[in-house]
Parts: C-alpha cells; structure tokens; sequence
C-alpha cells in the first residue's frame, strides 16, 4: 500500500524524505526517529503527544465560554448557543476538536483573532458530531481542516 499523500505530500517516511514547501502545521510521521514532526513555517520540530480531555461547554459568548487546549478536546453539552474557546495560537500548533452532541458547538478564537479569516472575534460554527483540527497559522490566526468520518 502506498503511503498517504496529503495536500500533495507524504504524510510519513524518513527524515531524508521530509517534504519541502508544505504548509505551517503540516504534521509528518519521521520514520527515522519514529516520532511525528510539525513544520513550524521554517523548521521540523517534534510533536509531543497530548493526552485527550473532555472540555464541557460553558457561557455563550468568547468571555465566559470554556478554554480548548492543545491536542484533543472532545466537547460535551453544545446546544447551538452554548460556547468554547481557543488558546492564543502560536505557529504549528494544532487543536483537534470533536462536537460530540447533536447541536452546532460555537467556537471563539481568543480576543483579537481569527478563525479561517473571518473577522477578529468572530465566531465558528463547528456542526454536530463533527470533527476538525484547527491549525495556528500564526500568532492571531487559526484555520480550520475538517477530519473525514472513520
């Protein structure tokens, strides 16, 4: 079986073999080192693995909403008004995010930043029983990358 290609890159393979031009954040399993490496934009550096957690939502609106973290959050209690929100990004982060109700979950950025280039503050719709991993761009944006169902 061939390896997986993502955005036009193989997603694994040895440390010789790491693609170049890929986008920030972009993860790679470094079978040389058998770890998993993030590009940060200029660099590889190692992804520590984070253990999963369950984040129940609180408020409705980015001040009083509950905070994600990095790694994976499986998000109980959405409602459609109800409300989480994202850590200050710094490049080459990524927070997995999984809505784990039959409600959209609101997803704020942190104050004065940015989901997918919506306007700073605004909100992000994530549907019901979905999964995305949202990637830090840089030191104000995030983006969004839906995770296909298993």
């Amino acid at each position: 079986m061939p390896p997986y290609v993502e955005h036009g890159h193989h997603t694994s393979g040895t440390t010789a073999q790491r693609p170049h031009n890929c986008q920030v954040g972009f993860r790679y399993f470094d079978t040389t080192l058998g770890q998993t490496v993030v590009f940060d934009g200029t660099n590889w550096v190692l992804s520590t693995r984070i253990p999963p957690r369950t984040v129940a939502v609180g408020g409705t609106a980015q001040a009083n909403a509950n905070a994600l973290a990095e790694g994976f959050n499986l998000v109980t209690g959405a409602d459609g008004t109800a409300a989480v929100v994202l850590p200050t990004p710094q490049v080459g982060m990524v927070v997995t995010l999984k809505n784990n109700a039959n409600a959209i979950l609101k997803v704020f950025p942190g104050v004065g930043h940015t989901v997918n280039a919506l306007a700073a503050n605004a909100v992000f719709n994530q549907a019901a029983f979905t999964c995305c991993d949202l990637h830090a761009y840089n030191a104000t944006a995030w983006f969004s990358k839906p995770l296909l169902p298993s």
